[in-house]
C-alpha cells in the first residue's frame, strides 16, 4: 500500500467519523459534521482526483458499516459529492487551447504541478464557477425534493412534517405552542437554507484545504484570489427564472421557486462580498471598515440581502469595471 493510498484511506475514515459525529449527541457535534469534507478536499487538492475518489469511497463504506445504508447515502450526498466536484473542477486547467478538467497527472500529484515554461500560460478553472456549479446542484436537489418527497398535502406540508419530526427527536421537551411557532418560522425557506448550508460547507472547506496545502507547499493549484471572483452568465438567468417562479407561481410552485432562488443566491452574495472588499481596499482604513461591515452583516438580514443584490448588479453591469483603478481581473463567461 503506497503512502498516497494510506493518506486517502485515512482521510476517508476521518471524514466518515466527522460526518457521524451526530451519533454522539454532543453539543459541538455539528461543527465536526461541517468539517467532514475537509479531509477529502485535502487529499484531493493535494494528491489528485484518484485519491479523492478513494477517500470518498472509504468514507461511504465506513459510514455504512457504522450507521447503515441511509448514513452512507447521506455521507455520499452531503460530504463526498461536493468534495469530488470541488476537486474535479478545481484541478481543471487550460494550457493554450487545451482544457484539462479533472486535474493533473499522477506525476503532478507526486511531485507537485509542473511549472509552465511561459509565465501565465496556464489558466485554472475559475473558482467562482465551481461555487456556481455547487449552487446549481443544490437547487437541483431542492427541485428533486419538491417532485419526489411530496405528500398529497403538498411540498410545504411535507417539509413542515419533517421539521416537526426533527424537533420532536432533538428537543422532545418543547411545548406544543412553541413547536408550532418554530415550524411556522422555519418552513418558508427551509429547503433553500439547507441548500445554502450545503454550498457554504463546500466553499468553507475548500478554502481551508487550499490554505493548509498552500502553507505546506503541497497544493496542486495556486491559491485563488477571492476578491477577483467571477460567475458564469447562466447562473444569473437561473436565478431570474427561480425568482419568477417565486413571484407568479401558485402554492407549492411559488414555494419551490423561493427556495430555488435562495439556493442560487449564495454565489451572488460572495460576489457582492468581493465587490465590497474591492471598494474597501481603496480606503485609508480598510481593516476597521471591514470589521464594522461584518458586524452589520452578522446582525442584519437586510444587509445580507443588500450584499447579494450588489453581487447581482456586479454580474449584470460590472460594478468593479466602473471603479477607478482599473477593470476587474477575469470576466463572467458562460
Amino acid at each position: 500500500m503506497t503512502r498516497d493510498l494510506l493518506f486517502a484511506v485515512a482521510a476517508g475514515v476521518a471524514s466518515a467519523l466527522a460526518g457521524l459525529a451526530f451519533l454522539a449527541r454532543a453539543p459541538g457535534a455539528i461543527l465536526l459534521i461541517y468539517l467532514g469534507p475537509l479531509p477529502l478536499m485535502l487529499v484531493g487538492l493535494g494528491l489528485g482526483l484518484r485519491a479523492a475518489f478513494t477517500a470518498a469511497g472509504v468514507g461511504a463504506l465506513v459510514s455504512g458499516l457504522l450507521a447503515g445504508a441511509p448514513a452512507a447515502l447521506l455521507y455520499a450526498l452531503g460530504h463526498a459529492l461536493p468534495s469530488l466536484i470541488v476537486v474535479w473542477l478545481g484541478l481543471g486547467k487550460r494550457a493554450g487551447v487545451d482544457i484539462l478538467v479533472g486535474g493533473p497527472t499522477e506525476d503532478d500529484a507526486k511531485n507537485g504541478p509542473a511549472e509552465s515554461p511561459i509565465p501565465g500560460s496556464t489558466e485554472w478553472y475559475p473558482h467562482g464557477h465551481i461555487v456556481a456549479w455547487l449552487a446549481a446542484l443544490a437547487a437541483a436537489m431542492v427541485a428533486f425534493a419538491a417532485l419526489w418527497f411530496t405528500s398529497d398535502e403538498g411540498f410545504r406540508a411535507t417539509v413542515a412534517e419533517h421539521i416537526e419530526k426533527g424537533l420532536a427527536a432533538l428537543v422532545p421537551m418543547l411545548g406544543g405552542t412553541d413547536r408550532v411557532q418554530i415550524i411556522a418560522t422555519m418552513v418558508g425557506l427551509f429547503p433553500g437554507w439547507i441548500g445554502v448550508s450545503w454550498v457554504a460547507m463546500g466553499v468553507v472547506n475548500a478554502i481551508a484545504a487550499e490554505a493548509i496545502l498552500t502553507r505546506a507547499g503541497r497544493a496542486l493549484r495556486p491559491k485563488p484570489a477571492w476578491a477577483d471572483l467571477t460567475l458564469p452568465d447562466w447562473l444569473s438567468w437561473a436565478l431570474v427564472g427561480a425568482a419568477l417562479l417565486a413571484l407568479i407561481g401558485p402554492g407549492d410552485v411559488g414555494y419551490t421557486g423561493r427556495n430555488l432562488a435562495l439556493a442560487l443566491a449564495l454565489p451572488h452574495f460572495l460576489l457582492g462580498l468581493a465587490v465590497v472588499h474591492g471598494l474597501v481596499r481603496r480606503t485609508p482604513q480598510p481593516r476597521a471598515l471591514l470589521v464594522g461591515f461584518y458586524v452589520v452583516l452578522f446582525v442584519s438580514a437586510w444587509a445580507l440581502l443588500a450584499v447579494a443584490a450588489v453581487g447581482v448588479l456586479e454580474h449584470w453591469i460590472g460594478i468593479r469595471n466602473r471603479i477607478p483603478g482599473g477593470p476587474r481581473p477575469g470576466s463572467n463567461a458562460p
